[in-house]
């Protein structure tokens, strides 16, 4: 298992430090939004709206929503744990986290403007 001590990395002359915390965070929020985007698109789907993407229109079918979006930040979290401390890696969570929080911003527009 890797080692959770604080490592340096080195990009251009500047130095970042890939710590627990710098991984907890982004991993946290990632989660958090992942959570938000079930409870807001069941909040639209039960005022009549309808699921864009297929595979996730399945997964609300088959009620596998929750454990599926579950699944993936874990195994997002674990590769993150895994993997050399790299600068890319941490920024590609607060990307995917803003992803969903952009989601969640236009599921909340939505809901707003509902009767």
């Amino acid at each position: 298992m890797a080692s959770m001590t604080a490592a340096t990395i080195r990009t251009r002359g500047a130095r970042i430090k890939a710590t627990p915390l710098a991984v907890a965070i982004p991993l946290a929020s990632l989660l958090v939004c992942n959570m938000a985007d079930i409870v807001t698109t069941r909040r639209l789907l039960g005022m009549g709206g309808r699921e864009m993407n297929p595979v996730a229109g399945w997964l609300i079918a088959n009620n596998g929503l929750f454990l599926a979006k579950l699944l993936v930040v874990l195994m997002i979290g674990v590769a993150a744990v895994l993997s050399q401390p790299k600068r890319w890696v941490i920024a590609s969570m607060w990307i995917a986290a803003s992803f969903y929080a952009a989601i969640i911003a236009f599921h909340m527009i939505q809901l707003g403007l509902a009767p």
